[in-house]
């Protein structure tokens, strides 16, 4: 058994960014969170997550979400039967929405699960969050992307006000679904062939590599050094990180 969070992508998929392994033998109930499907089909008082069927017979129709159907966005709480392996839900509600105020600031990253429209606004939703992107770029700041990249599969980072439980953006910011962001003090840095490889202070463990493809944002590759404070999008090159090659290195103030 283990817990995984992620993003969910257009598939239904979780893209997990971590997991941990339950070992506690004491855990009997378990959560799952993803959109009805098959319900009552071909089995009555059940449905699926992600293929994983979820048994509702022992919760009272009054205390189901309103307008429960398929495509329902739900959080499921239960027990699992040892024999069938199903889900024996004891409760199911609207999963957590991006929670806010008319007029947050919100910022979210995930993938583009849905395209509503694009008619001058951009309406799309990153997992389950609907958005809305001007495609003008003087109104709305598009970073490593355009408007036209927007699809489904692509990672976005969102950035903007929310505003009746929709995102109004005014930064998209195009992500690689491997790609990550670290941001640090330099604290030792080389030269190999002109390109600069450096580490971030209490980072020492993590080395970052750059070469003829990386962007390099209100700084010049051969200025980077130690105390400098970067921001780094890049791409690790093994399991734990501990090489990372940038996509782009970014100057930010202290």
């Amino acid at each position: 058994m283990v817990e995984v969070s992620g993003y969910r992508d257009f598939d239904g998929k979780i893209r997990a960014t971590y997991i941990e392994e339950i070992t506690d033998p004491n855990i009997s109930v378990y959560e799952v969170t993803g959109f009805v499907k098959s319900l009552d089909d071909p089995t009555p008082n059940t449905f699926l997550i992600n293929g994983l069927t979820i048994d509702y017979s022992l919760i009272h129709p009054d205390d189901l979400p309103d307008n429960f159907n398929n495509e329902l966005f739900v959080e499921v709480e239960g027990e699992l039967d040892d024999t069938s392996g199903d889900l024996v839900a004891a409760k199911i509600a609207l999963a957590d929405e991006l929670d806010g105020e008319n007029g947050d600031e919100i910022e979210i990253i995930g993938f583009v699960t849905e395209i509503i429209s694009e008619n001058g606004i951009i309406k799309f939703k990153i997992g389950n969050q609907e958005v809305h992107a001007d495609i003008d770029a003087e109104i709305v700041v598009y970073v490593d992307g355009l408007p036209g990249d927007i699809a489904l599969g692509q990672k976005l980072e969102a950035e903007g006000r929310f505003e009746g439980g929709i995102l109004i953006a005014w930064e998209i910011e195009f992500w690689k679904p491997d790609q990550i962001e670290v941001e640090g003090v330099v604290d030792q840095v080389d030269y190999i062939l002109d390109f600069p490889e450096f580490t971030f202070e209490e980072r020492d463990d993590q080395l970052f590599q750059t070469n003829n493809e990386t962007e390099f944002a209100d700084i010049e590759r051969g200025d980077i050094e130690a105390g400098m404070k970067l921001e780094v999008k890049g791409v690790p090159v093994d399991i734990n990180h501990d090489v990372v090659v940038a996509d782009k290195v970014s100057f930010e103030l202290k």
